[in-house]
């Protein structure tokens, strides 16, 4: 087994997660205008894939980046679905309470969503994700000494 104390995983993991994070932040609201405006179906199937896609890349790579940081103890698939529990749930309470408001205002905020909290947490994970390990195992350790 490798050992990625000294190597930055994080940012090695994370290097296209941006551009992925970018992604979904247009097509949530292109997808929602697409469906009020009753445009073509093909259009809406295309937005799907590239927002289905993003978001399995994404979850793929921190899966991978849970597993690699912690190996012994991975987290459980509930805890790492959490999240994307949480935003299909937001996906279906937009399409439930379309006649309380416009289509496109509840897409764009949920695309909004995605730049407000995924970016800013992949920018942090990606600077400080080595130091935050270093720290942690070197509490760690200090645990097991005493």
């Amino acid at each position: 087994m490798h050992d990625v104390s000294i190597f930055p995983i994080e940012r090695a993991r994370s290097r296209f997660c941006i551009l992925l994070l970018l992604i979904p932040l247009l097509a949530f609201p292109g997808y929602d205008w697409v469906i009020q405006y009753h445009v073509n179906i093909a259009v809406r199937l295309l937005l799907q894939c590239i927002i289905g896609f993003s978001n399995v890349w994404i979850n793929n790579v921190y899966c991978t980046l849970i597993v690699d940081v912690f190996p012994k103890h991975p987290a459980r698939p509930p805890r790492r679905e959490a999240l994307q529990s949480v935003l299909l749930a937001l996906l279906s309470w937009q399409h439930w309470s379309r006649s309380r408001r416009p289509q496109a205002v509840a897409g764009s905020s949920v695309g909004l969503l995605y730049g407000v909290f995924g970016l800013p947490a992949v920018v942090l994970l990606e600077r400080r994700g080595l130091k935050w390990r270093q720290t942690k195992k070197k509490r760690a350790e200090g645990n097991d000494g005493s």
